[in-house]
């Protein structure tokens, strides 16, 4: 039996694309090899992320990068870059945007 025939959860068809409401996307099984792989240890996760948004970065070509959970995370913390810009006491000071920016255009 399916793990979500089990759940009592219907499949759908996903004609819209990779939308995280829809579960994000079918994985590579190279992916889910490797996700098995890392399961099976433990690591610093303040090291690990570190060390994929470099990954992503370089990837990319560009000088940094941040990877998050979910679009919508994404968005916050793009917000909160945008708001707290260089300064480390702005970004500090979250959520309490008093004399942050409060609009920008994307």
């Amino acid at each position: 039996m399916d793990v979500y025939q089990q759940l009592d959860v219907d499949p759908i068809i996903n004609a819209a694309g990779t939308l995280t409401r829809m579960s994000g996307s079918v994985m590579h099984p190279e992916v889910v090899e490797a996700m098995a792989a890392a399961s099976q240890c433990f690591v610093m996760m303040t090291e690990l992320h570190e060390m994929a948004g470099r990954r992503v970065a370089d990837l990319i070509g560009v000088p940094g990068a941040h990877v998050t959970a979910s679009a919508t995370a994404g968005i916050a913390v793009m917000a909160a870059a945008v708001m707290a810009g260089n300064d480390p006491l702005k970004a500090r000071q979250l959520p309490d945007t008093t004399g942050m920016a409060d609009s920008w255009v994307v």
